[in-house]
């Protein structure tokens, strides 16, 4: 955990002081429309997706964390940063499985996280527009930047795969719904 604001400068340093060559840091972004009224004019602005955290991705906790530690003492600029740790424990809090699926399908593109539909690979979906209207499919690819989806579908009896763009799918209903 870090100070709002200090997350990319907190991954930098981390790059540089602390981090072991097979260990990855993300600091997930997206492009946020601002609209001035004024001239009519709509401006991006890359924001922070979870402001006050940045991710490290390491198969050595202890490792991680004792190179953290000892970087904290030979340069200040960690003073505003923390390892969170399970309270039962007191090992680093790592993301559940479910929570590093959700995470890396977020992060696909890079760190620049595209707008969220909502959908994950795997997720059953229906077409709701153009020529393939009503046929279900699941996810096998998205591409959030690009605002695309790559489905897998049975047509005519042969497995395909077919891209749609996401507002022409839409989450199949549960049948209970």
């Amino acid at each position: 955990m870090v100070r709002s604001g200090k997350e990319h400068h907190t991954k930098n340093e981390l790059k540089e002081h602390v981090l072991a060559p097979n260990e990855k840091i993300y600091v997930p972004v997206y492009n946020k429309r601002i609209k001035d009224n004024f001239v009519d004019f709509i401006q991006e602005h890359e924001s922070v997706l979870i402001p006050g955290y940045v991710f490290i991705e390491t198969d050595d906790d202890k490792g991680f964390e004792d190179r953290f530690l000892a970087a904290g003492r030979n340069h200040k600029i960690f003073s505003s940063g923390r390892i969170l740790k399970n309270k039962d424990d007191n090992n680093i809090l790592r993301l559940s499985d479910d929570e590093e699926r959700v995470f890396k399908s977020l992060m696909e593109g890079g760190e620049n996280v595209g707008p969220s539909y909502g959908y994950l690979i795997d997720d059953r979906v229906v077409v709701t527009d153009g020529p393939l209207k009503g046929r279900e499919g699941d996810i096998v690819k998205l591409d959030r930047v690009h605002d695309k989806v790559i489905l897998r579908m049975t047509i005519g009896g042969d497995e395909m795969k077919v891209k749609f763009v996401f507002h022409d799918i839409s989450r199949k209903k549960k049948e209970d719904e």
